[in-house]
């Protein structure tokens, strides 16, 4: 009807001139949030009822005549709008999300101030992996036995076919992170310090294939194709022409170097520490999706896009690192 077309034209004018009005913070936050229980949901039924998991009530499953789901959800009628609301955002959010795409809508922009913030982290990340520094061999020694639990090493020379277990592609770990230098290994000792059982549950070899080294390298890329501080270019840096993926790299630098909102300057410990805990965030997006979509290694760049999608959402629809790890 016209009234419906006045509406949507309503809303599709705002977003464009009012991109950032906490309307449409509000309702990516719930997409998100939306989205991620549902991929657990199913992640649960695909894999088998994991204790590692923890299910989130969605409210397309509460029974309106269970007095223990209406503590959850409020009344029925409470219940049937908040289903009605969260269909009608994932529609608007789909929707205007692909057609702010083609059209000349304001997307926010990293400051020269910003970027000149990052510059120490930019420096520190990008040394490459280098076998013949003491530190550098310390760190795959030590990832190593955070593999194996603590199982001494084939060799001292830390070039053996057992790396492929865990998801490495060569022999030689030290090819797979050329790219991603020795960060990449910095990023997956993190994970394996802060979140100890997830890391154990996703880096142990399994049945269904999933490539725990190649992934957290691949995602390690992909964040700092992002923040796009570096003169190092992937093919990561071909997938953020969108205003949907400049969104994202602003929400990202913005978490960055306030993580927790405040006014205190950033330092280099405290972005690689946000840093850290985005890329476990990531971790867990990569994992939910490869599991809703059964997929096997042939698929692992088609899940890589979906997790970079799923990713910007979470991010733009994040004020702190706190927003972005409640999706772990």
């Amino acid at each position: 009807t016209q009234s419906t077309w006045d509406i949507l034209s309503v809303y599709f004018f705002s977003r464009c001139w009012y991109p950032n009005h906490p309307f449409f913070g509000s309702l990516a936050r719930v997409h998100a949030q939306t989205t991620t229980q549902m991929s657990a949901v199913e992640g649960l039924r695909k894999r088998g009822a994991s204790k590692s998991h923890k299910v989130l009530p969605t409210c397309d499953i509460v029974d309106d005549n269970d007095e223990s789901s209406a503590l959850l959800t409020g009344d029925s009628s409470h219940s049937r709008i908040a289903v009605w609301a969260e269909k009608l955002q994932v529609w608007f959010v789909s929707v205007f999300g692909k057609i702010s795409e083609v059209l000349p809508c304001t997307a926010p922009e990293v400051s020269p101030r910003e970027i000149h913030q990052l510059q120490p982290f930019a420096q520190h990340v990008a040394i490459p992996f280098d076998h013949s520094n003491r530190e550098h061999k310390q760190a795959l020694c030590e990832l190593w036995n955070i593999f194996t639990g603590g199982l001494p090493a084939p060799n001292e020379s830390m070039v053996f076919k057992e790396w492929k277990d865990y998801g490495f592609q060569q022999q030689d770990p030290g090819s797979d992170f050329r790219a991603a230098g020795v960060f990449g290994i910095h990023n997956m000792l993190f994970f394996a310090d802060a979140y100890p059982q997830l890391f154990k549950r996703l880096s142990q070899p399994s049945e269904n294939g999933f490539p725990f080294a190649i992934a957290g390298l691949n995602i390690t890329m992909m964040l700092m194709a992002m923040i796009d501080v570096s003169d190092r270019k992937t093919c990561f840096h071909t997938t953020h022409n969108t205003t949907q993926a400049k969104r994202a790299r602003k929400a990202l630098v913005d978490i960055l170097l306030h993580p927790l909102q405040t006014s205190e300057e950033p330092t280099l410990r405290s972005i690689e520490h946000a840093f850290g805990n985005v890329y476990v965030t990531a971790f867990s997006v990569l994992d939910q999706t490869w599991t809703a979509s059964n997929a096997g290694i042939l698929q692992f760049n088609e899940v890589l896009l979906k997790t970079k999608k799923r990713l910007d959402t979470i991010l733009i629809a994040s004020k702190t690192i706190d927003d972005v790890t409640r999706h772990i």
